[in-house]
């Protein structure tokens, strides 16, 4: 009996950490690496923080389309699909700034750490909503 409960509770756990997971992850972990350098590489230079992040924000928009929508959802890139996309991203954007803006100038977190706290918030809930939607 022991071993259908440990079989159970494993395939559970897999079943969670579906490939289709692991490589939203994975692939998110490269992208936000990539993102958090170029915004560094902006502040920088002295740009408004808040330029910088809609800098990044564009560029992660443009770069997690394509290779999510390969990669991760295997759908293919069209007009239909970019702006479904750009829906759900929208409405993300909103909040993403609203809380750059709280955390960077009322809470005087750096914005390179605010960049971070920020992507680890929404990763999850990107991941479930992009899954549902595509």
């Amino acid at each position: 009996m022991p071993n259908r409960n440990y079989a159970k509770i494993m395939k559970n756990i897999i079943s969670f950490f579906n490939i289709q997971f692991l490589k939203y992850y994975i692939l998110g972990f490269f992208l936000i690496i990539f993102n958090y350098l170029i915004l560094n590489l902006l502040l920088s230079i002295n740009l408004h923080y808040l330029i910088c992040s809609t800098i990044i924000f564009i560029i992660g928009l443009i770069s997690r389309f394509t290779l999510m929508s390969k990669i991760v959802f295997k759908k293919k890139i069209n007009k239909k699909n970019f702006i479904n996309f750009i829906k759900i991203t929208i409405n993300v954007y909103l909040i993403y700034i609203i809380l750059f803006y709280l955390m960077s100038d009322l809470l005087k977190i750096h914005p390179s750490h605010t960049f971070i706290i920020i992507v680890i918030f929404f990763s999850l809930i990107n991941f479930t909503y992009l899954k549902r939607e595509w």
